[in-house]
């Protein structure tokens, strides 16, 4: 039970140290609007991606000292391709699932989608490319996924990989069935590739290309 409540406390640290970027990101965005910015600067630019790539290998130091990561090219699994496209079918079933229940609900999108869809608006791309395609799939499977896997309950890894599953699905703010049903089968997804490879690297691979995919949409879409 100490060791619950240990990994725990540093998952929940974890957690709010990955949102310090978007704390100073939130106090450039009230300084612009004071100044009444509409773009960017350089120096502002450079300085939040500095910001959020320093924070994202902070906590794959961490991960690293805890033993999350295997080494960096181990052996892949035959069934790697297969697990990865079974993933993703998931993904996108979820995704059919959640827009046909939205539009039941009265909905157009998930809240969290909504507030990406306006962040992107207001951030450079490039920083938003880092946000979501590099720094959001590193550090949310080593915390929910890594963590929660290896240290939550040692000896009931699996026990582990759900529990964390949940946290990830709802640190993601469903606020209906469609948003939980989008969430809840992609947090399934992301924890069937790393119990089938066993390796966070594969997880935090195919997060990144989920991220990638939604990310060349919204920009498509805009």
């Amino acid at each position: 039970m100490k060791q619950f409540f240990k990994t725990l406390l540093l998952m929940v640290g974890l957690f709010f140290l990955t949102q310090i970027p978007s704390l100073f990101m939130g106090g450039v965005l009230g300084y612009n609007q004071v100044l009444e910015k509409s773009q960017f600067g350089l120096v502002q630019t450079a300085g939040l991606t500095f910001i959020f790539l320093a924070i994202g290998a902070l906590v794959v130091e961490i991960a690293q000292k805890r033993d999350i990561f295997t080494p960096l090219f181990g052996r892949r699994r035959q069934s790697t391709w297969l697990t990865v496209i079974l993933a993703y079918l998931i993904i996108v079933l979820g995704n059919l699932l959640s827009t046909w229940v939205l539009e039941l609900e009265g909905q157009t999108d998930t809240v969290n989608q909504a507030s990406l869809n306006d962040l992107m608006q207001m951030v450079p791309l490039p920083l938003f490319f880092v946000m979501v395609v590099l720094v959001a799939p590193v550090t949310e499977e080593i915390i929910f996924r890594g963590f929660a896997a290896k240290h939550l309950f040692p000896q009931k890894e699996w026990l582990g990989l759900i529990a964390g599953s949940v946290i990830f699905a709802l640190v993601h703010t469903p606020t209906n069935f469609g948003s939980a049903i989008a969430y809840g089968l992609m947090s399934i997804a992301l924890a069937y590739v790393y119990w089938s490879t066993k390796d966070i690297k594969y997880a935090i691979g195919f997060h990144a290309f989920n991220n990638l995919i939604a990310f060349i949409s919204m920009i498509l879409l805009t």
